[in-house]
């Protein structure tokens, strides 16, 4: 004869049952709001980008050949990698394996710093050569939207810092699944974005 469950298992169960049914996206229901206008708004200045390049397609051909396409490939490269390291070290706290998700933390972070120096190295470099914010249209977008984009990693940065920082001392900062899941989705956002801004300003 099966055992009857004790009032105690069952509000374990229901308990259990209710949280899995909240938690239909990872993290806080605000960061998913943040994500969300986020996404929009770099979807308007996507479409006026898509507009401008019908309208001068020519310019900004002209312009994505002065681009050093092996940059835009290795940022793409840095912020895979950082994304698939940041997953690791999310499934490795949800293992209580906090050594690697150590680890797999330290790695995400140098990945990203990678993207932030080759970002401003190819900066520098169009600086040189006269290209700025304002020489044209096609390098208003270029700048703008790789600047735009090159703050959400930072703060990004910052944040993976933070709990990097706290992972060090779980005694004084017990492990907060919510806010690192949070962390971690707005990540993956800014991996999303930079695809496209990969796409639109180096290849299309």
């Amino acid at each position: 004869m099966t055992q009857a469950l004790s009032s105690k298992d069952l509000s374990s169960e229901d308990l259990s049952r209710k949280n899995l049914a909240s938690k239909v996206l990872p993290g806080s229901p605000g960061v998913w709001l943040f994500i969300y206008i986020e996404l929009t708004t770099f979807a308007l200045l996507f479409l006026a980008y898509a507009v401008q390049f019908r309208l001068n397609s020519d310019m900004f051909n002209q312009g994505q050949a002065q681009l050093h396409l092996s940059i835009g490939i290795s940022s793409t490269v840095f912020l895979l990698t950082a994304s698939a390291l940041v997953v690791a070290s999310v499934n490795a706290l949800h293992r209580q394996y906090l050594n690697s998700a150590r680890h797999y933390l330290s790695l995400a972070l140098l990945m990203g710093l990678g993207y932030v120096v080759g970002k401003v190295w190819e900066w520098v470099q169009l600086y040189k050569l006269g290209y700025s914010l304002h020489y044209d249209v096609y390098f208003f977008f270029y700048f703008f939207l790789t600047l735009f984009h090159w703050l959400h990693v930072l703060f990004g940065i910052i944040m993976l810092t933070t709990i990097r920082v706290k992972l060090n001392n779980p005694e004084k900062y017990p492990v907060d699944m919510t806010a690192i899941e949070s962390v971690a989705s707005y990540w993956h956002m800014v991996d999303l974005l930079w695809l496209l801004v990969f796409l639109l300003v180096y290849i299309m």
